[in-house]
């Protein structure tokens, strides 16, 4: 007792003397194929690493892309985990050479982990949403929304549901 009550006066209170470390931020992670909307037949690879950093949806992670088409590299910035399923928008970065994206263009993805393992049954779908032009932030409002409410996701989604072909996709909430 006589231990408590001088840590007491040093200014500890007795729960943080057993306060453990916090919970593992949501997130979703993976290293996985799927054959593109393209054409259905060209196969895509994903290594994803999303965070969801606190509750306004701040996302922290990278995700990169390659087709047949080019590659690109993904700063993610917005991730909601909800269950088995994750949202994720991000931009694209530099080093990036995929015909058409810009850096600084906009993708949001929906990912579902729905059974170890993940082939045939995980699935990611996308939204390529474009790039804000200077001094502008609607595209990032809009990802931010996408992320944010799964009715304005749908509303923009660009592909339905890709069954990944190779690897797993993990979504910890």
């Amino acid at each position: 007792m006589k231990k408590l009550s001088i840590l007491a006066l040093l200014g500890f209170a007795p729960v943080a003397l057993f306060a453990g470390s916090s919970a593992p931020a949501p997130k979703a992670t993976g290293s996985f194929t799927f054959a593109s909307n393209i054409d259905g037949k060209t196969t895509a690879y994903i290594v994803l690493n999303a965070k969801q950093m606190d509750p306004a949806l701040t996302g922290q992670g990278t995700i990169f892309f390659q087709d047949g088409a080019g590659t690109a590299y993904l700063d993610v910035k917005y991730v909601r985990v909800e269950g088995n399923t994750a949202y994720v928008a991000s931009q694209v970065g530099e080093g990036s050479n995929y015909p058409g994206q810009p850096v600084g263009s906009w993708f949001v993805n929906k990912v579902v982990d729905n059974a170890e393992p993940g082939v045939n049954v995980d699935t990611i779908q996308g939204a390529a949403i474009g790039q804000d032009l200077p001094g502008q932030s609607f595209k990032m409002i809009q990802a931010h929304q996408m992320v944010a409410d799964p009715s304005v996701y749908q509303a923009h989604a660009q592909t339905g549901d890709l069954k990944i072909t190779s690897g797993n996709i993990q979504v910890h909430p």
